[in-house]
Order: structure tokens, then C-alpha cells, then sequence
């Protein structure tokens, strides 16, 4: 799901359009994520599929 898709939905919920501002990413901003979900495994005992 893209956040624009999620933001899509939650409009279509509260029946009313929210403003959106599109902005480059910054120069240093990865183009891939490596997240650490040690955490989530813990605490939630979730692994993504």
C-alpha cells in the first residue's frame, strides 16, 4: 500500500479532500530502506511475509 493510497482511503472515509504538498526527497536520503525489526519480532512476534 503507498501512503498516497492510504491518504486516498482515509479521504474517502472522512468525506473530505486534505491538503498535500509533493517534495523531492533530500540528496541524502537512501533509496533503500534496511529497517531493523529486532523489536517488532519481540515485542509483537511479527516477521514481514
Amino acid at each position: 500500500l503507498k501512503l498516497s493510497e492510504a491518504i486516498a482511503i482515509f479521504e474517502e472515509i472522512i468525506g473530505a479532500s486534505l491538503p498535500k504538498e509533493y517534495v523531492d526527497s533530500p540528496v541524502d536520503d537512501p533509496k533503500k530502506r534496511n529497517p531493523d525489526i529486532r523489536k517488532a519480532k519481540d515485542i509483537l512476534h511479527w516477521e514481514p511475509k
